[in-house]
């Protein structure tokens, strides 16, 4: 047998190779191969098991050999169950597994996509020995009473770290139960419906040392009552606060909250607010030498709403940070004025900037390096700006893997222009960057359509796009043309969302999906959305057709009585493993947002008791 050149690598490299890797991966890639393979590959005595984004051929196979291999299931020590691209994935793993027996020794569990038929997996938390962390992640529109989510502080159990990324925020306070305090959780990552849903929380987990939350909505003089009869929360150590509204909590509010925190050694706060009491250094030096005589670190991001044409005074708020107090606390401070849809922002915040996302419209120029932003909205004024400007604001972003470009005009097409002149082209041309870190871009309508060509030039790792079809016409009559940089790119995308909003006859929708196809030939993650146009099974089986390599599908269109939502068997086969449970030739999944009495009707083409 001739030895292929990968095999001639040492057993160090290969298992340096393996450690970037996914372990679902590796084991789908190599077992089988040979002996040697097979030991490099259960060599790890700690397994994390991601099956988010798994074809339906890759689940069978990993549930198969787990169902099998008990050596390597004890190993197993994290758990990830995603709908996101492979709706019901959860329920019909809670289903065909006892977790908590095939996993013993499990002590992270993460839930994506969480919807209405996987509430039953948060029954059986409790039998899980060695469980100490559980993520839960909910997209979608459902929602719910806190009823759902209480089992998981209710069972008593080992559980240390909890994380919870609800769209619409949880309601802690809507509860039909009283649900005891909770002393294992110490650190808690969470989204909350109001202020009311903190203080509740606060009670809930009394040993709380490390909390990162998010507020939807502020509720006026609610919480502020029952904050009164909240005692010193002695255990917080990091707070991280974030509430995105204008109208929000008010800056003498916020402060008395934060007076319970006596032993607060790291504060970060985001915050959206029409309260210029936020921008003075002198309230939040008093509130810190009397109430949080232990703080080390100070991050912040103030972005306040400028109602009126009164302009705050730069000179006065930028020296009321500078004391004592914040030099030993090593604060330094960036300002900027800003215009984002019609609204006057002025924003103060801490450098290093310490958030994860930023926004910003192309009218200013930012002179600081955030390195550690991943996410960006960047708002495109409605009138005309050089593409250098992009240039000259995208570099301040090295690690950027996001970025969603906002045309905030609605009729006017094309804002961001070039100059005619050689030189000035020339110029622009010493300006291009590489964004190699960028793996997902979203291009919004009425985007210019040589902005958005030389944007996807700069993206040679993009893997994600997500773009209106007519700013995509253009982009892919230059690809076939003589653009064959932006060509390669866009063979290499492996998730496509497509926005739809001209309205489209038949003959249209099929050309749409072919031209696509020719294009897009690596797509395994494909989304349309159809605001205006019509939609029928027909145009599904041309996606069959044309698009050979699809693990999920989606469709939205106002004419379907219920949205498609579609993780595709490959091979349309009956799987060994599930032969005593289902038959699969499709499985295809309705949106969760359907009747659960409809539900069932075109998942399975055979059920067995």
């Amino acid at each position: 047998m001739i030895m292929s050149h990968f095999e001639q690598l040492s057993d160090e490299v290969l298992v340096n190779i393996c450690s970037y890797l996914k372990f679902v991966d590796i084991l789908y890639a190599f077992d089988g191969l040979n002996e040697r393979f097979r030991i490099i590959t259960q060599l790890k005595s700690h397994i994390e098991i991601d099956l988010s984004g798994v074809s339906f051929k890759q689940y069978e196979f990993i549930c198969d050999y787990f169902l099998f291999d008990k050596i390597l299931s004890n190993k197993v020590y994290s758990l990830t169950l995603s709908n996101k691209y492979a709706p019901r994935q959860i329920t019909l793993f809670n289903k065909q597994f006892v977790i908590y027996q095939i996993f013993p020794n499990l002590k992270c569990l993460k839930l994506i996509d969480f919807d209405e038929s996987s509430t039953k997996i948060l029954s059986t938390l409790r039998y899980f020995k060695h469980l100490s962390e559980f993520y839960l992640t909910i997209n979608n529109d459902w929602t719910s009473t806190f009823d759902y989510y209480s089992r998981i502080f209710a069972q008593q159990h080992l559980l240390n770290k909890i994380s919870f990324n609800i769209q619409n925020g949880i309601e802690l306070t809507k509860t039909t139960h009283d649900i005891k305090p909770c002393y294992t959780i110490k650190k808690v990552k969470i989204s909350l419906k109001t202020m009311s849903d903190l203080l509740k929380l606060f009670e809930i987990t009394p040993n709380i040392y490390d909390l990162n939350v998010h507020i939807h909505s502020y509720d006026n003089n609610e919480w502020q009552q029952s904050l009164k009869r909240i005692n010193i929360i002695q255990n917080l150590v990091y707070f991280n606060f974030k509430i995105y509204q204008y109208n929000g909590i008010k800056f003498e509010d916020f402060s008395n909250l934060l007076r319970k925190f006596t032993s607060l050694k790291i504060l970060t706060i985001d915050i959206y607010t029409n309260d210029i009491t936020y921008l003075n250094g002198c309230e939040w030096e008093y509130l810190g030498k009397l109430f949080m005589p232990k703080l080390k670190k100070f991050f912040f991001s103030i972005r306040l709403q400028i109602l009126n044409t009164l302009i705050p005074d730069i000179n006065s708020i930028l020296s009321s940070f500078h004391s004592d107090y914040w030099h030993n606390l090593n604060i330094n401070i960036s300002h900027y004025y800003d215009i984002i849809d019609s609204m006057k922002l002025f924003i103060l915040h801490t450098i290093p900037y310490k958030n994860q996302t930023f926004q910003i419209s192309l009218t200013q120029s930012i002179t600081n390096i955030y390195s550690t932003v991943k996410t960006l909205s960047l708002y495109v004024p409605s009138a005309g700006v050089q593409i250098s400007s992009f240039y000259f604001t995208i570099k301040q972003f090295p690690n950027l893997c996001e970025l969603e470009i906002i045309n905030s005009t609605i009729r006017q097409k094309g804002v961001l222009t070039t100059n005619n002149n050689n030189n000035n082209n020339n110029n622009n041309e010493n300006l291009y960057i590489s964004l190699s870190n960028l793996r997902h871009l979203t291009i919004t309508k009425n985007t210019n359509d040589i902005f958005a060509l030389q944007l996807i030039e700069m993206t040679p790792n993009l893997s994600n796009l997500t773009i209106g079809y007519n700013e995509l016409l253009s982009i892919i009559q230059q690809s076939m043309t003589n653009n064959i940089i932006v060509r390669d790119i866009l063979e290499r995308i492996c998730y496509l969302e497509i926005v739809v909003e001209c309205y489209s006859d038949n003959k249209s929708k099929s050309k749409i999906i072919k031209d696509l196809s020719s294009i897009f030939i690596s797509v395994k993650y494909l989304k349309f959305e159809f605001t205006h146009a019509s939609w029928n099974d027909y145009h599904l089986l041309l996606i069959e057709k044309y698009f050979t390599n699809l693990i999920h599908f989606q469709i939205y269109s106002a004419t379907l009585l219920s949205n498609k939502n579609i993780w595709y068997n490959q091979q349309q086969e009956t799987f060994p493993l599930l032969k005593k449970v289902y038959k699969f030739k499709k499985v295809r999944f309705l949106s969760p947002s359907t009747s659960p009495t409809r539900s069932t009707e075109n998942i399975y083409t055979n059920l067995q008791q």
